[in-house]
C-alpha cells in the first residue's frame, strides 16, 4: 500500500490561514454569524472607492459629529465629490462590522514579555463576538501562534503564556493552532509514526524564500488579509531601535502599497516603521500600550467612511488619495492610495464580448486549440466555487508594437448553461500581454499559455463553454460538462480534485474565516503547500503530480471531531483496470475547530504507462461509516 501526501509543516512566505475563525468560531465558539459588511474596497462594476478615515483633535480625542461637508478627497490630486458618507459605530449594533485585529511579535528585535502581557490582559479586557484577533511571531520567519478567533483565552495563550516564542512555535507546528485535547493529539501522534514527513521526496515543490526582514513580513501578511473584507489592523510590536524612522525605502515603499491595497492599517511600536504606520492610516505607539491598544479599537469602531467615483483606469492600476477637514485643529489619518481592481465580467455589453458570446454559441470550433479544467470546491451550502484552469495554444496570435513594446490581447468570455439551455453563470475578461522584443513573443506564442479563472455556481448540472480569441486572428472554443451535487452544509462532502504538477510553499492566514467574509481568489493550500491546478490535466512520467481536494463535515468544527481516511485508486478509462490503489490518513489535516480540511495528495505516476487514467478517492469517516466518493480523468505520456 502506498502513502500518498506531504506531511511538511516549514514555510517562510506567509499567506496565512485565517478563514474558519469565522465558520469555526460560529460553530466552535458559539458567536453569532458575522454581521453584514460593508464593501470597502473599489469594485469596478459598482466604480466606488471606500476610504476609512480617523479624525482626532490635538488631544487625541476621537473628533465626532462631523458631515460629509466637513471632508475634502483627492484623487491622484483631483478633489472628487462624495456619493456615500457614514460613520462606524454611528448605527445599531446589528450594522456593526466584525474587526481584524492582528498582533505581530517582532522577536528579531525582541518584543519583550511586557508587550505579551499587554496583549494577553487587552484581550481578555475587548474580546467581542465581532472582534476576531490573531497572533504571528516573527524571527527572520513567521509562524502562526493563534490563528484569528474571538475567543481571548486563547489570544491569552498564545500572546502572554508563551515562554519560549520559538520553540512553542515549532512544537506545535508553523502555520497551525495548539492541539485542543489529548484524543487528537494521540491522533495525530499516531499518524505522524505511520507516514513520516515525505516532503523530500516531493520533486517540483519549490524551496522556501529566503530570511525575511520585517517590512517583508507586513507585506506578506497584508497580502495574506486582503481577502477579508473591510478595514483591517497589524499590531507590530517590538523593540525602539533603531531610534529613527527609516523612512521611504524600496521595501517601505512596497509595503505601504500592498496595505493600502488591502485596506489594512499598521501601528507599529518601532520607531523605524512610524512612516510606513502612517502612510497606511495607522501610527507610532511610543508608550502605554494597553491604552494605545484601545485607541486602534477606537479606529476601527468609530471611523467615517467616505465614498466616491473614480475615474476610469486599467485594472490593477493604484492611485493616490489624500483625505483633510475643513474644520480647524483636527488631524485626519487615512490610507494614501487604493488600487483598481478587475470587474468579473470585463467584456459585458462591448462589441467584442458580444461577438465572443456567439461564437460560443456558434458551430464553428475555431482555429485555436485548448483544453479546460472545472475542479470546483464548496463555499456555503448549495454553492460551489468553480476553479476553471485552461491552456491555449496561442501559435496565431499577432503581436503589434504599442509603447515600445509588442503587445496583444486575448479576450475571453466563458458561460454556464443549465439544462434549459438558460446561461447561469458568466464570467468575461482580456488578458493583456507585453514583451520587450520580438524574439520574447516568438518564444511565448511556441507554449500553451496557462490561464485561470474563479466564479460560482449553483448545485446542479452544467456545459461550461469558453470562447476566446484576439480580434480575426485568433479563435477558439472549449467546453465541458460539470456536475455539482448538492450540499446542505451539514452532512460528509468532497469537493472536486485539482491536479497539478507545480505546487510552492505558502502559509495561508486566511484559511480559518467564514467563505462569505472573503473576496477574489482562492488559492489552493494545503499544509502549508500550494498548488496551481493543471489546464489539461496531462502529465509526463518524469514530472511530479499533486491532488488538492476539501473534505467537508460540521463535526470537524465541533469539540471531538472525527477522523478520515482516505481510500485511492488510480483506474484505466478504457478498461475500468485498477493500476495503482493506496490509502491515506486525513488526521494531520484536520484543523481544530474548522469544518473543512484541505488535503494534498502526491499521485504515483511514475510507474503508469502513456495512457487514460481515473483517479479514483473516497473518504471514509471514522467513526461511523459515512462516505463519498469523486473521480477525476487524466493522462500519462
Amino acid at each position: 500500500m502506498k502513502e500518498w501526501g506531504d506531511r511538511s509543516m516549514n514555510f517562510v512566505h506567509l499567506a496565512f490561514y485565517i478563514a474558519a475563525a469565522a465558520a469555526a468560531a460560529f460553530a466552535q465558539e458559539g458567536a453569532a454569524p458575522p454581521r453584514s459588511v460593508p464593501q470597502t474596497v473599489i469594485r469596478t462594476e459598482t466604480r466606488l472607492v471606500l476610504v476609512d478615515a480617523v479624525v482626532r483633535d490635538k488631544k487625541g480625542k476621537l473628533a465626532g459629529g462631523l458631515g460629509a461637508g466637513d471632508f475634502r478627497v483627492w484623487e491622484d490630486g483631483k478633489e472628487q465629490p462624495f456619493t456615500s458618507f457614514s460613520r462606524e459605530g454611528a448605527g445599531s449594533q446589528d450594522q456593526e462590522e466584525t474587526q481584524y485585529l492582528l498582533f505581530l511579535f517582532d522577536n528579531s528585535v525582541s518584543a519583550g514579555k511586557s508587550a505579551r502581557q499587554d496583549v494577553a490582559d487587552f484581550a481578555g479586557a475587548y474580546a467581542s463576538p465581532d472582534r476576531y484577533m490573531a497572533v504571528v511571531n516573527f524571527k527572520g520567519d513567521l509562524s502562526i501562534a493563534q490563528n484569528f478567533t474571538a475567543m481571548a483565552e486563547r489570544v491569552q495563550r498564545a500572546s502572554g503564556a508563551v515562554a519560549n516564542v520559538t520553540d512553542a512555535a515549532h512544537a506545535t507546528g508553523v502555520g497551525r493552532a495548539p492541539v485542543p485535547n489529548s484524543d487528537l493529539s494521540a491522533q495525530l501522534s499516531d499518524a505522524s509514526s505511520r507516514y513520516p514527513n515525505t516532503y523530500s521526496t516531493f520533486p517540483g515543490l519549490l524551496p522556501p524564500l529566503q530570511t525575511l526582514p520585517i517590512v517583508e513580513a507586513i507585506r506578506s501578511i497584508a497580502d495574506s488579509m486582503a481577502a477579508i473584507r473591510g478595514r483591517k489592523s497589524i499590531v507590530v510590536l517590538g523593540g525602539n531601535q533603531p531610534v529613527h524612522d527609516f523612512g521611504p525605502s524600496l521595501a517601505t515603499v512596497a509595503a505601504v502599497r500592498d496595505c493600502n491595497r488591502a485596506n489594512v492599517a499598521v501601528y507599529a511600536t518601532n520607531l523605524a516603521l512610524k512612516s510606513l504606520a502612517e502612510e497606511t492610516g495607522g501610527r507610532w505607539i511610543p508608550n502605554n500600550l494597553i491604552r494605545e491598544l484601545g485607541g486602534v479599537v477606537d479606529d476601527q469602531e468609530k471611523r467615517y467612511v467616505l465614498g466616491f467615483k473614480p475615474v476610469e483606469s486599467p485594472d490593477g492600476s493604484c492611485h493616490s488619495l489624500r483625505v483633510q477637514t475643513t474644520r480647524g485643529g483636527l488631524e485626519v489619518r487615512a490610507r494614501d492610495a487604493y488600487c483598481n481592481v478587475k470587474a468579473p465580467d470585463l467584456l459585458a455589453g462591448k462589441v467584442k464580448g458580444k461577438d465572443l458570446e456567439a461564437r460560443a454559441a456558434g458551430p464553428s470550433a475555431g482555429n485555436a486549440a485548448a483544453s479546460m479544467e472545472l475542479p470546483y470546491f464548496y463555499s456555503s451550502p448549495g454553492i460551489a466555487l468553480i476553479d476553471l484552469a485552461m491552456e491555449l495554444d496561442l501559435a496565431n496570435l499577432k503581436f503589434a508594437k504599442q509603447n515600445a513594446k509588442q503587445h496583444a490581447e486575448v479576450d475571453l468570455v466563458g458561460l454556464a448553461y443549465g439544462t434549459d439551455g438558460e446561461v447561469a453563470g458568466r464570467f468575461s475578461d482580456t488578458v493583456q500581454l507585453d514583451f520587450e522584443t520580438a524574439q520574447e513573443a516568438d518564444a511565448f506564442r511556441k507554449q500553451p499559455y496557462r490561464y485561470e479563472r474563479q466564479f460560482r455556481l449553483p448545485s446542479g448540472r452544467f456545459n461550461v463553454r469558453v470562447a476566446f480569441g484576439s480580434g480575426e486572428q485568433s479563435f477558439g472554443k472549449v467546453e465541458a460538462p460539470l456536475k455539482l451535487d448538492a450540499w446542505d452544509g451539514q452532512r460528509l462532502a468532497l469537493s472536486g480534485i485539482a491536479l497539478a504538477s507545480e505546487a510552492r510553499k505558502v502559509s495561508d492566514l486566511t484559511s480559518d474565516l467564514d467563505p462569505s467574509l472573503l473576496e477574489g481568489h482562492k488559492d489552493l493550500i494545503a499544509k502549508s503547500t500550494e498548488i496551481l491546478p493543471s489546464g489539461s490535466n496531462r502529465f509526463r512520467r518524469s514530472a511530479p503530480c499533486f491532488g488538492f481536494l476539501e473534505i467537508y463535515d460540521s463535526l470537524l468544527a465541533g469539540p471531538n471531531p472525527p477522523t478520515f481516511g482516505l481510500a485511492i485508486r488510480i483506474l484505466d478509462r478504457q478498461t475500468g483496470a485498477q493500476k495503482e490503489a493506496g490509502t491515506f490518513n486525513a488526521a494531520d489535516y484536520i484543523r481544530p475547530g474548522n469544518p473543512v480540511a484541505p488535503v494534498l495528495l502526491k499521485v504515483p505516476i511514475a510507474s503508469l504507462s502513456p495512457g487514460s487514467y481515473v483517479l479514483e478517492v473516497k473518504a471514509l469517516r471514522s467513526p461511523g461509516n459515512d462516505s463519498v466518493v469523486r473521480t477525476v480523468e487524466f493522462s500519462v505520456e
